[in-house]
């Protein structure tokens, strides 16, 4: 199945709207001829594609991110893709500890 949900990336005065589509282990025939197609198949599954919304910058491979708070916030959603809710907040200063409370939404 293909899922995607966007979050509000925050970080230490910093922003960013993102859309991530995660590739799950259990695709239909179709969707796994054309994600196979793309390098998407095998072990490697499931696969979390992010990509900003600002700088259209995509990557399904954590490291790849030009920052480190894209490439935390990449590294947590393929632990915890499951407990996070279309459109949630997700705070790296938070995550990493720097803050005791999350950050809340700015954009709604």
């Amino acid at each position: 199945m293909l899922t995607t949900k966007t979050f509000e990336v925050r970080d230490n005065m910093t922003t960013i709207p993102v859309m991530v589509t995660q590739i799950g282990i259990d695709l239909d025939a179709r969707d796994r001829g054309i994600c196979a197609r793309g390098g998407f198949y095998g072990t490697g599954l499931p696969y979390y594609i992010m990509t900003s919304l600002t700088s259209m910058e995509t990557h399904h491979d954590p490291v790849k991110w030009s920052n480190k708070t894209m490439r935390w916030v990449h590294w947590h959603l393929y632990q915890f893709w499951k407990t996070f809710e279309n459109g949630a907040v997700i705070d790296v200063e938070f995550i990493q500890g720097i803050t005791t409370q999350p950050k809340k939404a700015e954009c709604y």
